[in-house]
């Protein structure tokens, strides 16, 4: 297979994850969501490294391996979080296109990282992507959304800024450092569950020395017999990125209160697209001289499916100028990774 071939069939199961992400983090808690996804795509993955006889041998690297599966995992992790957040309440066909932009900002970041100069198409790409994030905001305004005071869209930006760095640092990782990608990924993994077992760990500790959910009768913040309680954890992050500002059209009455955790059959397909995703993903771009934007953009192809999937599954409105939103961004994104 061709790094291309690796790349497109990434694209589809990232596709997938999209989905499967949505229907999990809607209305719902975002850190049990991550740290439960996660934990199944880690099992999945060490369970097909156990079956094929390679988990040991994977398992065994030095402290270089380890420093850099350490690093991804804490840039993911925050790229998830904001992510997340802004998933949890902006429509799938509004939050999906603006992550789909990362490849853009792959770019920009390169500029000043490695002295480089934009052509003219590249100026020109740049223009059709802010262009494309303005038409978002005019087609958000029909829905109640306002780009410029909705935090839940501002996560969605800092997701993908956060996604850019990721992968400009998988380009260090993959091709300079030379990390075998199983090992990277196995570590990777661990340190992502071991990420968001802490964040969850410390705001419970943090409930419980508050004093909060005591208006259920409980010291810990679980309501009791409710099985949604333990999402109730998740004011940490509510915090960060809580959506019922003033422009926020999906804002609960009185504010955004941190959500229970709700468990829903998608979430233990999170964590097994995007393992399947990230996997094929890696080993495309570990080829010597694969250049990373161009992978980046390849892979975020998925929006499309995404999109069309998306608003039919979760019945969006306000499509014809998504769409074209959509298309602004995309063409602006191929003129920025034309060489």
């Amino acid at each position: 297979m061709t790094w291309t071939s690796w790349i497109l069939a990434s694209a589809l199961f990232l596709a997938l994850y999209d989905l499967a992400k949505k229907a999990s983090v809607r209305e719902n808690a975002v850190l049990p969501v991550l740290l439960f996804a996660t934990l199944f795509g880690t099992a999945a993955y060490v369970l097909g490294l156990a079956v094929s006889g390679r988990l040991a041998c994977v398992a065994a690297v030095d402290g270089r391996i380890l420093a850099l599966a350490a690093s991804k995992a804490l840039i993911v992790a925050v790229s998830w979080i904001f992510t997340f957040c802004a998933l949890r309440t902006l429509p799938i066909s509004i939050a999906t296109p603006i992550r789909a932009s990362a490849p853009a900002l792959v770019f920009l970041v390169a500029l000043p990282l490695y002295g480089e100069r934009p052509t003219l198409l590249q100026g020109l790409g740049m223009l059709s992507v802010f262009t494309g994030y303005f038409a978002f905001s005019w087609a958000g305004k029909h829905e109640g959304i306002d780009f410029f005071r909705n935090r839940a869209v501002w996560c969605a930006f800092a997701g993908a800024l956060c996604s850019a760095v990721s992968a400009l640092w998988d380009k260090y990782v993959f091709q300079v450092a030379a990390a075998p990608v199983e090992a990277m990924q196995f570590w990777f993994q661990i340190g992502l569950v071991a990420v968001y077992g802490g964040l969850l760990a410390a705001t419970w500790a943090w409930r419980r020395a508050s004093g909060e959910g005591r208006e259920e009768g409980r010291a810990d913040g679980f309501a009791k017999g409710s099985r949604r309680s333990a999402g109730a954890t998740n004011s940490t992050v509510s915090g960060i990125c809580r959506t019922g500002d003033a422009g926020g059209a999906a804002s609960p009455p009185g504010g955004a209160a941190p959500r229970l955790f709700q468990w829903r059959w998608t979430i233990p397909f999170v964590g097994v697209f995007l393992v399947c995703a990230d996997w094929l993903y890696f080993t495309g771009i570990a080829g010597e001289g694969v250049p990373i934007s161009t992978a980046s953009l390849l892979r975020r192809v998925s929006v499309v499916v995404t999109f069309v999937l998306g608003a039919k599954f979760f019945h969006e409105t306000n499509l014809l100028r998504k769409g074209l939103a959509l298309a602004a961004i995309l063409v602006g994104v191929a003129l920025i990774v034309n060489r």
